[in-house]
């Protein structure tokens, strides 16, 4: 008997052991589980997070994008305004060099009727009365080169700009 009962008492020993063992291992396995749990919730967290800070940085960015556009926008048409006046501040300054010109022209022809009217009333030496009407002939021959080159600048000018 006792020989069984010695098998027995090992036998009964190392079915403990084995429970123990199986209950370790099962604990073990638990918190594993736990701890696989535990990491698996921290890196959803983390990953919930970084997918907030990439939508956070998207919307600045698209806002960004939209107020440089409009800025843009804002900047282009300053620029088109300040093209526009200066080139209308170009027309008239033209149209009024224009009409300068034309005063200035009539100006010297009238003078030089005036000088031929005299010349005719009054017998005066014809020879004096020609070198005057010849030298405001002259001065009008280049007050009207000069006017019409400065013209033709300011035209070409006109031309460039709205090119």
């Amino acid at each position: 008997h006792t020989a069984q009962q010695e098998k027995l008492a090992k036998s009964e020993s190392a079915k403990a052991a084995l429970e123990k063992r199986v209950k370790d291992l099962e604990s073990a396995a638990k918190e594993s589980s736990n701890e696989a749990a535990t990491r698996l919730s921290a890196a959803q967290k983390a990953n919930d997070t970084l997918s907030q800070k990439v939508s956070t940085l998207e919307k600045a960015l698209k806002a960004l994008r939209e107020e440089m556009e409009r800025k843009l926008k804002e900047l282009k048409e300053a620029a088109e305004l300040k093209q526009r006046k200066m080139r209308d501040q170009f027309e008239q300054d033209l149209l009024k060099r224009g009409q300068e010109f034309g005063a200035e022209k009539a100006a010297l022809m009238e003078e030089i009727a005036k000088l031929k009217k005299e010349m005719e009333s009054k017998s005066q030496s014809t020879d004096s009365l020609t070198k005057k009407i010849k030298e405001l002939q002259d001065v009008a021959k280049r007050t009207t080169q000069q006017s019409e080159l400065q013209l033709r600048q300011m035209q070409e000018r006109l031309e460039q700009q709205k090119n």
